[in-house]
């Protein structure tokens, strides 16, 4: 991005223009400078369930979910948290990002899951 401003605004620049990159060295001078940022791994997520986590779908699950803990009437030390996840089967290295030091989650979309999945359930 920083190779893309400099050239669209006309700006002197030491970047290669044959790779429209800026190189690692810049990278790290950049990094050195601004000390609240840092490259981090993302987690993926797959574009059908950031398209399934919606408003709509949201108020449906409390629609649901409310008359059934009215009708169970357990106190609420009886209530347990479950979550998922998917542990594939075909080891894909990332890219790295920069993102603000401190932050919990950096997150990227992924296109499909390939290969075999195991659901986990904790």
């Amino acid at each position: 991005m920083a190779f893309q401003l400099a050239f669209t605004k006309g700006l002197n620049h030491p970047f290669s223009k044959n790779d429209e990159a800026t190189g690692r060295k810049w990278l790290h001078t950049f990094l050195r400078r601004h000390q609240e940022l840092s490259l981090r791994k993302p987690q993926s997520t797959p574009m059908a369930r950031i398209r399934g986590f919606n408003q709509e779908n949201v108020i449906n699950f409390f629609d649901i979910w409310e008359p059934l803990m009215n009708t169970v009437n357990h106190s609420p030390n009886r209530l347990y948290n479950c979550d998922e996840t998917d542990l594939t089967v075909i080891q894909h290295k990332g890219n790295k990002l920069v993102s603000l030091k401190g932050k919990r989650q950096v997150g990227s979309v992924s296109s499909a899951e390939r290969g075999s999945l195991v659901t986990e359930v904790t």
